[in-house]
């Protein structure tokens, strides 16, 4: 007796996928495969089980399926860079009042099912950086590589330090993406048939991805959105201390927390938010000259969950870069005897006071490793600081007015 299947729904999740040179194209388990309930072939009635056939169309097709008298064929489109891919599928039986599902996990899109014409292995012709085209985070290379029927090859494997990642060109460019500011690569190129045949031989291609921008203000957003601006950030350097301010891009939302990665430590770092929830501060030390990589994790006050500005330090394309030594601000000045703004006194092991001629908004007391150790927000022109806390040793102390911000050297004893 014929049975025949009707599809309820068919949900394909496609993602990137590592991939290893090889010149080996192996068939799929899913050129046709007798499956069940979740691909238990002991579940229920086995005679229902149907046959599934999983192919891959060159991306110019949408995703079809076709159902014969006891076999389901799933054609899904080749996305560029997609390697392996997810598919669940629920089907049923008419004479059958209950259902089926199919899971079928990392089918990988370049097997085969069947023979493939091309036998032999296509030639890596030429391979060249484009003149100019280095950005902080990627490469442009010009790629041409011939298969063995003389077809023109349009995907490329790049070799990066043991990694691969297939490119496809366009107008015979490929664009080498990831990368990290100030960096030397050799990249090399390998070409790669339709029938997933690698070039025996790859071209190498050597470049140094262009010099680290850094941007003492700026906006951003969460790394999926970041013209959506939630935060605006601001970064201050002096005598080797970096200080890192944050506030929220809509003055009426508050900050709920900050949290700052700097690429010179591990984890991420809390930055102190103010009493009001308008500013989040953070200082490190920094060496002139070296280039650093930073982001932040933020909550604001009209979101439950928090945002990220990228989503880890390998996320090239999203973080923000500093060169140490750059953002000395002319409003920094170092107090001396004959400053406006005071700290007394000095050395201490109890109490300091602060005076300025202006409403102070915030004391910060700086341990010289870069953390914050103490945070006084006065809003007067005068305040004590109770420093017993603190150990014995030097410290930075930031002290930010409504128009300037000093900074002194506090030895506690």
């Amino acid at each position: 007796m014929k049975r025949f299947f009707t599809l309820l729904s068919v949900v394909a999740a496609m993602f990137v996928a590592g991939m290893q040179i090889s010149n080996a194209a192996t068939a799929s388990e899913w050129c046709s495969t007798a499956t069940g309930h979740l691909n238990d072939a002991d579940f229920g009635d086995t005679s229902s089980h149907i046959n599934v056939t999983v192919t891959v169309g060159d991306g110019t097709e949408s995703s079809t399926t076709t159902l014969t008298d006891d076999e389901m064929v799933l054609t899904v489109p080749y996305n560029e860079g997609v390697t392996s891919m997810n598919l669940e599928v629920l089907y049923a039986n008419p004479g059958w009042g209950g259902r089926w599902m199919v899971t079928i996990s990392n089918f990988d899109v370049t097997a085969t099912c069947g023979d493939c014409d091309l036998t032999e292995n296509p030639v890596m012709s030429t391979a060249a950086l484009v003149e100019g085209s280095e950005t902080m985070t990627s490469a442009e290379i010009s790629v041409l590589g011939t298969a063995a029927d003389d077809g023109i090859i349009t995907d490329f494997v790049v070799d990066i330090n043991g990694t691969q990642t297939q490119y496809t060109a366009t107008d015979g460019v490929i664009e080498i993406s990831g990368l990290t500011a100030e960096t030397e690569y050799t990249a090399t190129v390998y070409a790669k048939d339709r029938c997933n045949n690698v070039s025996d031989a790859g071209i190498e291609v050597q470049f140094t991805t262009a010099a680290a921008e850094t941007t003492c203000s700026g906006n951003a957003g969460h790394f999926a959105t970041p013209t959506n601006y939630r935060i605006s950030y601001e970064f201050s350097y002096n005598e080797g201390t970096l200080t890192a301010s944050v506030k929220p891009y809509d003055s009426s939302l508050t900050l709920r927390l900050v949290n700052m990665s700097i690429s010179s430590m591990t984890g991420e770092q809390s930055m102190t938010v103010n009493s009001e929830g308008t500013e989040a501060t953070y200082s490190c030390s920094v060496t002139a000259d070296e280039i650093y990589s930073i982001y932040f994790l933020y909550g604001l006050s009209d979101a439950g969950g928090n945002e990220m500005t990228a989503s880890s330090q390998s996320d090239t394309e999203n973080l923000i870069y500093y060169k140490g030594g750059a953002c000395s601000p002319t409003g920094i000045e170092e107090t001396s005897d004959d400053a406006v703004a005071a700290l007394y006194p000095n050395p201490s092991s109890e109490y300091v006071n602060v005076t300025a001629p202006e409403t102070i908004k915030s004391v910060s007391i700086i341990a010289t490793d870069g953390g914050n150790k103490l945070l006084a927000t006065p809003n007067s022109n005068s305040a004590m600081i109770d420093i017993a806390s603190l150990s014995t040793g030097s410290y930075i102390v930031v002290i930010n007015t409504e128009t300037k911000s000093y900074v002194e050297t506090l030895l506690v004893k």
